[in-house]
């Protein structure tokens, strides 16, 4: 078990976790070992700050957590510092599932506590504009339930939308037992703007689906608009591209995602089997960028899916492969095999076979297969991740 220091809600040092972890419910990895292996110091520790609580049985662990506005990075709350508050229950007893709650702007917890029937007591601050929005004072003392908590969770993912997170919060309180007229005129909103989505949800299941030939007629429609686009887009951009140094070969990837963005995702090859590394102004070296095919190019019309969803096939199973060979046939129109200098090659994410694009390189030399990919750089530009993510169909 690694050490525990009681002033520290990331205990042996961790890495700081992202908004989007956070909100995920990840937890650093020693952590999760904490949690998996209960004991007297993780009981120690888990009692020493006021905003955490280790359940008796020790398989229920509630944290609040503030998100520091500057900088951006979640972290143990200090002195002075504002931002949002989050209530974490991370699953440790099978059967409880991990929650995590983004309390709105201007709530402040102060103290957590779960007890043997999994109530928690919660003592909070609310900002005075906020407090005075829904009518009620600057400190409140409550006794919730998990249960009430991962409900506040996912309302506030189906809802978000519909209802603000102040409504969501005065719903939470109201179902928690507070009392007052403007919790509950907003807890109505909230219910009102569930039941409308349920009762749209299941008029979206009801509703008729086109059968999967419409889907590839409108398809094979976008793609026959987009290929002036492409050919100019391989032909001034692509082609005459200025890859780094030891590029030899530039492999193609369909992911399966989307039909827009093109999901069509380049990287460049050292010709064994590896992406090219650069070397950055610092000295430090890293995997080279990717060179997306139209990148930020909008070809389908706002409402066009609207009418698939719901559908009981995968649309990435069906456009992908005719992006695929649309693409083929574009890189041929485009005259890839006398304006492309390096070797070139498409194939699928998740493998399978792979198709050799003619090149002026590839007249002298034969494309090389089964190559790894080491490392694909995400489309964002985000961080690169450890290993590639595949992408199901």
């Amino acid at each position: 078990m690694p050490d525990l220091d009681p002033r520290d809600d990331y205990p042996d040092s961790v890495d700081v976790l992202s908004t989007e972890q956070v909100q995920n419910g990840v937890l650093p990895l020693n952590f999760k070992q904490a949690l998996a292996s209960p004991t007297k110091p993780f009981r120690a520790w888990a009692a020493a700050s006021p905003c955490r609580s280790l359940h008796p049985a020790g398989d229920v662990l509630v944290i609040a957590r503030l998100e520091a506005s500057k900088p951006r990075e979640v972290r143990a709350p200090g002195a002075g510092e504002e931002g949002l508050w989050f209530l974490h229950a991370p699953a440790i007893r099978e059967g409880v599932y991990s929650v995590v709650v983004q309390l709105p702007p201007g709530v402040a917890v102060r103290r957590v506590a779960i007890d043997g029937d999994d109530s928690i007591a919660l003592a909070l601050e609310v900002g005075g504009a906020l407090a005075a929005a829904l009518g009620m004072g600057p400190r409140l003392d409550l006794t919730t339930s998990l249960a009430a908590v991962g409900a506040l969770a996912r309302a506030r993912v189906r809802l978000r939308e519909r209802v603000t997170p102040e409504d969501l919060f005065a719903s939470f309180l109201a179902g928690s037992g507070v009392e007052g007229t403007e919790l509950a005129r907003r807890a109505a909103l909230v219910k009102e703007a569930d039941g409308a989505l349920a009762a749209a949800n299941e008029a979206e299941r009801q509703r008729p689906k086109p059968p999967i030939g419409e889907y590839r007629k409108l398809v094979k429609h976008l793609l026959a608009k987009l290929r002036p686009a492409l050919i100019r887009d391989l032909q001034t951009r692509v082609f005459p591209y200025e890859f780094p140094p030891g590029t030899r070969e530039l492999g193609f990837e369909m992911m399966w995602d989307d039909l827009e963005p093109l999901p069509i995702v380049g990287y460049m090859m050292d010709g064994n089997d590896g992406q090219v590394m650069i070397e950055l102004p610092s000295g430090q070296r890293t995997l080279s960028g990717t060179l997306d095919i139209l990148p930020g190019h909008s070809f389908v019309p706002a409402g066009a899916l609207a009418v698939f969803r719901g559908v009981d096939y995968t649309l990435s199973s069906v456009h992908v492969p005719m992006v695929l060979r649309w693409f083929v046939e574009g890189w041929k129109a485009a005259g890839g095999a006398k304006r492309f200098p390096l070797l070139a090659n498409i194939s699928y994410h998740d493998g399978g076979s792979m198709t050799k694009l003619p090149t002026a390189a590839g007249r002298e030399k034969p494309v090389a297969r089964g190559r790894n990919l080491a490392r694909p750089r995400p489309r964002s530009g985000a961080k690169t991740p450890a290993k590639p993510a595949r992408r199901k169909k």
